[in-house]
C-alpha cells in the first residue's frame, strides 16, 4: 500500500481519491437508473442497487440486509443517505479536496426524486424533504428546499474571492512535461471550474439568491485570464484574451470547457443568471423597486456589448427555449413600468410570425426609455456595497449628536506637541488626544459624538495631561 501517496486536492489518486470515486461512482448509478423512463426505471433502480449495495461505507440498515425486503425506494434512500455520508467525510479529512463537495451538492438536489419518485419531479430540486428524513443525510436541512442545502454545500467553494473564481487549484507532478502542463492539466483545471461554476450558479438562481449572484459577478469582471489561456491565444494569433474584458461582446461563446475563452462564457453565464432572477422578480412581484430592477436589467443587457443586429443573428433571438434572459428581462422590466411600443409599431415586421418582429420594437422602445432614465449608466453597474456593521450600528442607534467642545493649549507647548485631555459631558467622559496646530492657538474646538439622551449640560474639561512630541 505504500506506493498510493494520500495527496488533498482533485485528482492526486491518493487513497481519499480512491474512497471518493467509489462513492462518486455508487451515486452516479443511482442517479442514471432515476432518469430512466418510467416504464424501465424498476428495472434500472434493481439493477444499480445491486452493484451499489455491495459497497456500503457505514454499512446498511439491519433491515436492508435482506435482499429485496424493504421497498426499493427505502433502498434508494438509504444507500444516498450513505453516500452523502461518505462525500462530506472526504471534505473533512482533507480540507481542499474539491471534488466530493460538487458530487454531495448533486447528491442534495436529487433527494427530492429518492424520496418520492412520484411527486418528486414535479418539485424538482425545489422540494422539501421531511424532517426525519433530513436527519439521515449530511447537510440536507429540514424545513428548506433540497437546493438550499445544496446551495450550502457548493458555497464553501465560493466562500471568497480568488483569482480563479472558485477554491481550485493546478498541481502538477515532478516529472510532467510543459506539454503536458499545457494540454491535460490546463483543460483538466479549466474543466472542473468550469462545473463547478455552472452548478454553484444554478444552486443560486433556483434559490433566487440574487445578491449572491451578483456578488460571484462582480468577481468575474475583476479576475483576469490564465496565463497559460493568454500565451496559448498569442500562438494561436487570437487576440480575444488581450484587452479590456468589457469591449468583448458576451454573445462569441457558451461553452464554459474552452480554456481559451473560459472567463468570458463564465461573464455570460453569471450575467445570464443575474438577469433570470431578476425577470423572475419582476414577472412574480418581488422586486422592492421597480425603478431600481429595471436599471440592474439594463446594465445586464449593456455587459452584452452587442447590437441588436448581432442578437437578431443569433438563433436564440427567436426561439423562446433558448430565450436570451438579459432581453427578456429588459423587456420585462420595460413592461411592467407600462412601457408600450405604440411609438414603434412603424417597426414592426408584419410577415415575421416567430414573435421576433414584435420583440424587436419592445426592446428597442425599452433600450430608448432605458437610455432616458439612465443616461450615464455603464456596464460596470452593479449595486453598492453593503455598510459595515459599525456604520450600521450607528444607524440602528441613530440617537447618537455631536457636541462642540472647547479646551484651553496648556502653557509651554509648541506646534506639533500632543496633549491627552478629558471632557465631560452629562454621564460621559472621554479622553481625547489633542496636537497643537500652527499659530500656537491659545484655545482648541472639536466635537465629540454622544447618546442624544445625555443632559444638556455644557462639556466640561476636568483635566489636562502634556506631553511632548516625539521629533
Amino acid at each position: 500500500g505504500g506506493s498510493l501517496l494520500d495527496q488533498a486536492g482533485g485528482s492526486a489518486h491518493g487513497s481519499m481519491e480512491v474512497f471518493y470515486r467509489l462513492h462518486a461512482t455508487r451515486l452516479k448509478c443511482l442517479i442514471f437508473a432515476a432518469s430512466q423512463r418510467e416504464e424501465l426505471v424498476d428495472m434500472f433502480e434493481a439493477e444499480a442497487l445491486r452493484l451499489v449495495e455491495k459497497h456500503w461505507y457505514k454499512g446498511p440498515k439491519p433491515e436492508a440486509e435482506v435482499d429485496c425486503t424493504p421497498l426499493t425506494s427505502e433502498r434508494s434512500w438509504a444507500a444516498l443517505s450513505d453516500i452523502a455520508a461518505a462525500l462530506a467525510k472526504c471534505r473533512t479529512e482533507q480540507q481542499f479536496f474539491h471534488r466530493s463537495v460538487y458530487r454531495h451538492a448533486q447528491a442534495l438536489m436529487w433527494a427530492p426524486v429518492f424520496h418520492n419518485r412520484s411527486s418528486g419531479w414535479v418539485s424538482g430540486s425545489l422540494g422539501v424533504i421531511p424532517a426525519a428524513r433530513c436527519e439521515t443525510i449530511d447537510g440536507l436541512e429540514p424545513l428548506d428546499p433540497a437546493a438550499k442545502s445544496a446551495t450550502r454545500v457548493i458555497s464553501s467553494l465560493f466562500d471568497k474571492k480568488r483569482s480563479q473564481l472558485c477554491a481550485v487549484w493546478v498541481t502538477t507532478a515532478s516529472k510532467s512535461s510543459p506539454f503536458q502542463v499545457v494540454n491535460d492539466v490546463i483543460r483538466k483545471y479549466d474543466s472542473l471550474r468550469g462545473k463547478y461554476i455552472s452548478a454553484y450558479l444554478e444552486c443560486l438562481c433556483l434559490c433566487r439568491q440574487r445578491s449572491e449572484i451578483e456578488t460571484f459577478l462582480k468577481w468575474t469582471y475583476g479576475s483576469k485570464s490564465d496565463l497559460p489561456t493568454q500565451f496559448q491565444a498569442k500562438a494561436n494569433g487570437d487576440d480575444r484574451t488581450s484587452g479590456s474584458v468589457v469591449s468583448r461582446s458576451l454573445l462569441e461563446t457558451n461553452d464554459p470547457l474552452q480554456s481559451l475563452t473560459f472567463l468570458q462564457s463564465v461573464k455570460r453565464a453569471s450575467n445570464r443568471s443575474f438577469a433570470e432572477v431578476l425577470e423572475h422578480e419582476i414577472v412574480n412581484g418581488n422586486h422592492q423597486s421597480l425603478q431600481s430592477t429595471f436599471k440592474h436589467a439594463y446594465a445586464c443587457f449593456l455587459r452584452l456589448n452587442c447590437t441588436i443586429g448581432d442578437l437578431e443573428k443569433s438563433r436564440a433571438w427567436k426561439f423562446k427555449s433558448h430565450a436570451i434572459k438579459e432581453v427578456e428581462a429588459l423587456v420585462a422590466a420595460f413592461r411592467a413600468l407600462g412601457g408600450t411600443v405604440a411609438s414603434e409599431a412603424g417597426t414592426v415586421n408584419l410577415n415575421d410570425w416567430s414573435g421576433g418582429g414584435h420583440k424587436l420594437a419592445l426592446l428597442k422602445a425599452s433600450i430608448a426609455k432605458a437610455k432616458s432614465m439612465f443616461p450615464n449608466l455603464s456596464a460596470s453597474f452593479f449595486s453598492k456595497k453593503a455598510s459595515s456593521s459599525t456604520s450600521n450600528k450607528r444607524k440602528v442607534d441613530g440617537e447618537n449628536k455631536k457636541v462642540s467642545c472647547n479646551v484651553a493649549v496648556p502653557p509651554n507647548l509648541s506646534e506639533g506637541d500632543t496633549f491627552l485631555t478629558t471632557v465631560k459631558v452629562g454621564s460621559i467622559t472621554k479622553r481625547v488626544k489633542l496636537t497643537v496646530p500652527p499659530g500656537n492657538p491659545s484655545t482648541l474646538r472639536f466635537a465629540i459624538q454622544v447618546a442624544s439622551n445625555e443632559n444638556e449640560a455644557p462639556p466640561q474639561s476636568p483635566g489636562v495631561k502634556r506631553s511632548k512630541s516625539s521629533n
